[in-house]
């Protein structure tokens, strides 16, 4: 195509709304699999806050395993930090999900996310999420429960010991 033939980019008739650039790039919303609105930043955090979840799950049956009494055990010190630092990163993606969502979480919510996070969690949910897309960050936060205590159990084998029972 010569230049004579070649549209203008100032030419009215070539552009539009569905028109892609003359260059033949995508412009950056259809190029982008993630929702409209979304921040590509809050999702990479909120998959290494879960990431650091099951390391630390990990890394816990491990030690439990190798300095404690097993998993089957008692409390230890190894454990409090763990539970500590998962609680960290816990709260760390909740603030991740607040900020995508817009929600912020009053002290007593917090505290009873610590107290009974069995039932705050998704009642969170409940009331970050519209009706219809409730469920499946429930059941995802029962599969992470159940997915950080594999975690524990395999660094427990890692770590020589019998995990086994615990599952």
């Amino acid at each position: 195509m010569s230049d004579e033939q070649r549209p203008h980019d100032s030419d009215p008739q070539e552009s539009g709304p569905d028109t892609p650039p003359v260059d033949g790039t995508v412009p950056s919303a259809e190029a982008s699999a993630e929702p409209p609105g979304r921040d590509p930043a809050i999702a990479r955090g909120k998959s290494q806050a879960i990431a650091a979840i099951l390391g630390l799950s990990l890394i816990n049956g491990m030690l439990v395993t190798k300095f404690g009494g097993g998993l089957e055990g008692g409390s230890s010190p190894t454990d409090l930090l763990t539970a500590l630092a998962l609680f960290a990163v816990g709260f760390w993606w909740l603030h991740l999900d607040g900020r995508e969502f817009g929600y912020r979480r009053s002290p007593l919510f917090n505290v009873g996310i610590v107290l009974l996070a069995l039932f705050f969690v998704p009642l969170y949910f409940m009331q970050t999420r519209p009706p219809g897309k409730r469920l499946p960050p429930v059941l995802g936060f029962f599969g992470l429960i159940l997915a950080s205590s594999v975690a524990a159990a395999v660094g427990a084998m890692m770590a020589g010991g019998d995990a086994g029972a615990a599952l």
